[in-house]
């Protein structure tokens, strides 16, 4: 185990003086694994919302979604509302949809799917968005295509068979060419013509204002998770394989290695990746190098620049320091 220092430790502290070993979080892990009615998706693709093709319109949202035989499985957990019923996301934030106004929507849709939409691109299946967040080009082009995740979590512009072959380029900052799938605007047209977001469509809902049609539930934790935490606690490749195997991926021996780039895969653009660094002491050698990019047209290069000596970690507030006298320590670097 490793604590947010990226030290290895044998146990975890508790408030009431005990402690949690390995042992004791595999159990737990096995007991949900076991016991919890919790599932992988068949298809990894099938949980993000660009699979759904809509029925009642008669229309496919994306043509490539519709070749892959993919099916939206929805948002609600156990619920078979929307495609076969999703089994896999166990803890998310709900976002509301209605017909507001800017003063008071903005507060209640998924503002990260507006943040990280395409720029100033309003093509079907995708929406615009501001541009924030575009995709490092390393990830892609060291992702190994036989995973279908990599398709599955990138948007690569320019291509046709993506939905993307309209799109007109240098619109935003730091342009690379790819953007998040995972979260971004999805849209479609509606019976009559005009070009509506899809949780617009999907829950009725007059105001189809780009700024605020966005719905879809932003996912904390998924099952997946679960099984690659079993395999980094009990240092076996079992959970690993599963979460690979949907990947249509053959099985490989455990390393810590091979468990990190399966967490990178996996979980791109979800929120975890950056406490996963942290937790590995890997802060200092993730950020390395420049990236070419495209800044309104222009081109320039874009280089991450983190404190590197503090490995990731906030400061401590030095009165809580004193309050407890001197068992807490400062974190390293400030």
């Amino acid at each position: 185990m490793t604590n947010m220092e990226g030290q290895s430790v044998s146990e975890l502290p508790l408030a009431d003086g005990s402690a949690l070993n390995a042992s004791d979080i595999a159990a737990y892990l096995d007991d949900c694994i076991g016991n919890s009615g919790y599932a992988l998706a068949s298809d990894f693709r099938n949980l993000w919302p660009y699979s759904y093709v809509n029925e009642s319109a008669g229309e496919t949202v994306l043509a490539w979604a519709e070749a892959e035989g993919l099916a939206w499985v929805g948002q609600d957990g156990h619920s078979p509302t929307f495609g076969t019923g999703n089994y896999e996301t166990m803890f998310v934030q709900r976002y509301s949809f209605g017909d507001w106004g800017w003063s008071n929507g903005n507060i209640y849709t998924n503002r990260l799917a507006l943040f990280t939409g395409i720029r100033d691109n309003s093509m079907v299946p995708f929406g615009q968005g501001w541009g924030w967040c575009t995709v490092n080009p390393n990830l892609w082009n060291s992702w190994n295509s036989e995973d279908l995740r990599k398709q599955g979590s990138i948007i690569e512009l320019g291509n046709a068979d993506q939905g993307t072959g309209s799109h007109e380029a240098d619109k935003g900052d730091h342009e690379t060419g790819f953007f998040n799938k995972k979260y971004t605007s999805i849209q479609h047209a509606d019976p009559e013509g005009s070009v509506k977001g899809m949780f617009v469509q999907l829950y009725d809902w007059s105001n189809a204002d780009m700024q605020l049609m966005h719905a879809q539930d932003f996912i904390f934790m998924r099952f997946a998770d679960v099984l690659l935490m079993h395999s980094e606690i009990t240092e076996t490749a079992t959970g690993m394989n599963v979460v690979r195997a949907r990947a249509s991926l053959p099985a490989i021996g455990y390393s810590l290695e091979a468990l990190k780039k399966e967490r990178l895969h996996e979980f791109a653009f979800e929120g975890l990746r950056w406490f996963d660094i942290v937790r590995w002491g890997d802060v200092e050698s993730a950020f390395n190098g420049t990236i070419n990019v495209r800044n309104s047209g222009i081109d320039a290069t874009y280089s991450a620049n983190y404190r590197t000596e503090t490995k990731g970690l906030v400061t401590l507030p030095e009165s809580e320091i004193r309050l407890s006298n001197g068992v807490y320590e400062q974190n390293p670097g400030w």
